[in-house]
């Protein structure tokens, strides 16, 4: 048996008891167009839902929200991103191990045929990022300082991207601040 979808008003109105009455907004200008920049496609499917299935968790409906806010943030964000790329500097020309240190900026999980394996995004101080993987005996969280040895191989697309494999010498230079910390400050 299908689902009747809720009416419109219906959806404004669980919209409104949340303060979301923009996402309708959104949902209206945007539903059955391709391309959406991350925001706009988003709410305009999580709309969509709310109208197929009749209701959203409050996670969604907050999630929703900060959605809604980064929308207007999206240029200033962007033009950040981009100056700040432009200010990286190339990655050197490494030869052999060479000790790297940076800040993590993205821990993840990633299925190579060696199994599943952690791998992390780490940026130096002077703008280049590398990727790789995490030594297995480190524990490591996105915005840790650390230092690690690596061979490191400069990317064919990206004079400011690199890749490092064979990481050794883990150092953990500064931890970042977890919400345990914050909590308990």
């Amino acid at each position: 048996m299908r689902r009747k979808p809720l009416a419109m008003n219906t959806v404004a109105e669980r919209l409104a008891e949340y303060g979301l009455t923009d996402a309708l907004a959104v949902y209206e200008a945007n539903k059955g167009k391709d391309n959406l920049p991350y925001e706009e496609r988003v709410i305009t499917d999580m709309v969509g839902k709310l109208a197929f299935y009749g209701a959203l968790s409050d996670k969604q409906y907050a999630f929703m929200g900060r959605l809604l806010k980064a929308i207007p943030e999206r240029a200033e964000r962007d033009a950040l991103r981009k100056a700040e790329a432009e200010a990286a500097k190339p990655l050197p020309e490494f030869t052999g191990r060479v000790r790297i240190e940076g800040t993590v900026l993205t821990v993840k999980y990633q299925d190579t045929r060696y199994g599943t394996v952690r791998k992390m995004l780490l940026k130096h101080a002077d703008g280049w990022k590398v990727w790789g993987t995490v030594p297995a005996y480190a524990a490591v969280n996105k915005g840790d300082r650390i230092a690690l040895v690596a061979t490191v191989e400069r990317s064919k697309d990206d004079e400011k991207f690199g890749f490092f494999a064979r990481p050794k010498n883990f150092e953990m230079i500064e931890a970042a601040e977890t919400e345990t910390d914050k909590e308990a400050a």
